[in-house]
């Protein structure tokens, strides 16, 4: 019940009515994290538009009218489910009083990117002759990618090939 009841919270911090919170986590079942997690972004958008307009047949007199989804609260929807995603693919757990806007918000240009990707044709050639150029074309591919905050991947090749040690770690890793 603690779960349910998180996820209700979380569902009204990113925009959703009360009405909506307990349609989406009552009749439709998404009551867990899991149940989110294993939401697509089309499963999202049906979700909503079922929400919004629920159809079905019978007297004008007793048809269900819908509740207001706002287009801000979907699209928020669709951003949380891709924070779990993203939290579970990084190995982190998944706390939900920690999604708020801000930090959903924080993945919209990882999103963006990440639909975008086009993985590269060619790969470096690794030539065991010259490793200057093989550094060259490694730092040429990880260019072409973009981390997190939008920064090319190729700062993690770095300039100094080993760590400098200090005078205490070296002593202390010589007596044993």
């Amino acid at each position: 019940m603690g779960t349910v009841n998180a996820i209700k919270t979380m569902l009204e911090r990113i925009g959703f009515t009360q009405a909506a919170v307990t349609l989406i986590t009552g009749d439709r079942g998404v009551d867990s994290i899991d149940e989110l997690e294993a939401l697509s972004e089309e499963m999202a958008n049906n979700l909503c538009r079922v929400i919004r307009r629920p159809g079905g047949t019978g007297d004008a007199e007793t048809s269900d009218p819908g509740t207001k989804v706002s287009p801000r609260a979907e699209e928020n929807l669709k951003l949380t489910i891709y924070y779990i995603k993203h939290q579970v693919r990084v190995f982190r757990d998944v706390v939900l009083g920690n999604i708020t806007l801000s930090s959903i918000r924080k993945l919209i240009n990882q999103r963006d990117t990440e639909k975008s990707h086009v993985d590269p044709e060619t790969l470096p050639k690794i030539d065991a002759c010259d490793w200057p150029k093989t550094i060259e074309a490694v730092e040429e591919y990880l260019r072409q990618f973009r981390g997190l905050n939008g920064v090319p991947l190729s700062y993690i090749v770095r300039k100094i090939s080993c760590q400098r040690f200090s005078a205490t770690i070296l002593l202390l890793s010589t007596v044993r």
